[in-house]
């Protein structure tokens, strides 16, 4: 295949990672702790060089100064010589499409645990975590760029050096190529707060054994941010998808019960119990 050297079909990935956990016993009824935990994620891809065509295609008016003799002939053939034609590129010569993502991820809980009455105990803990994902993209073409050098005049020498010529295997200069490409950076921000807790413990003795529950409540908001690089609204690249920012927020509160039945005893050493929650 013409583009396999391009294309990295097992994603080199460097991975790092720091955890912490910090746990005191003040009392029976009071015993808080702390975590932490990071890890870092870097990852590079890299695809095919980009396509131009249908819709990512382009235009080129019969006055561009680059059309050769042949292909003039060939269009001056049509019904209508003088209209533009359609025209799709590959563009290898600003090499494959790259994606260079750091993802840096983190996590904090702080809480305590301890007894509160009789058998009940309980664990209370907030937590908060955030995620960012920064990316990296190398590879894509300015459409708009693009069009404005195949429909000037001069072939875009007026622009950038030469010209742009994308007939055949023709040369592009390097300042015509940074004309033309895009590095675009995307960020995206995820972040997590939770604040949980839990009490468990016996409710009852039955004959198979202790009626046992436990009782907890949960909050949890997320927010999600995405903002894409200005050069990837549609319309603008071709190479990487188009992209759009997006943004929300979700929040959740539960609140939850389950209770555990001894049914039988002393069979083989063992009990079987009946568990319901909600």
């Amino acid at each position: 295949d013409l583009f396999e050297p391009a294309n990295i079909l097992v994603l080199p990935m460097e991975r790092w990672n720091a955890y912490a956990r910090l746990g005191l016993e003040v009392s029976d009824s009071f015993k808080p702790y702390a975590q932490f935990m990071y890890t870092n994620y870097n990852a590079l891809q890299e695809l095919a060089p980009t396509p131009a065509g249908g819709s990512t295609g382009f235009t080129v008016p019969v006055t561009n100064p680059f059309i050769t003799a042949p292909l003039k002939a060939l269009l001056a053939a049509r019904p209508n010589p003088t209209a533009a034609f359609d025209l799709a590129k590959r563009f290898n010569a600003l090499g494959g499409r790259t994606g260079f993502n750091t993802h840096d991820v983190w996590q904090l809980t702080s809480g305590a645990t301890g007894d509160l009455v009789g058998s009940w105990t309980y664990d209370a803990y907030a937590s908060y975590g955030r995620s960012v994902l920064n990316e990296i993209q190398g590879g894509n073409v300015r459409r708009d760029r693009t069009q404005a050098l195949l429909n000037a005049a001069d072939g875009g020498r007026s622009l950038c050096s030469r010209g742009l010529n994308l007939f055949g295997a023709a040369e592009i200069s390097q300042a015509c190529r940074d004309y033309i490409s895009l590095e675009a950076k995307n960020l995206t921000v995820i972040e997590q707060s939770i604040l949980e807790a839990t009490a468990t413990g016996d409710l009852a003795d039955l004959p198979a054994g202790k009626l046992q529950a436990a009782f907890g409540a949960s909050y949890r908001e997320l927010d999600f941010d995405f903002r894409p690089d200005g050069g990837l609204q549609p319309g603008l690249v071709a190479g990487f998808n188009e992209q759009k920012p997006v943004s929300g927020v979700l929040n959740f509160k539960d609140a939850f019960t389950e209770v555990a039945v001894p049914l039988l005893a002393d069979i083989d050493r063992e009990s079987t119990r009946l568990n319901s929650s909600h």
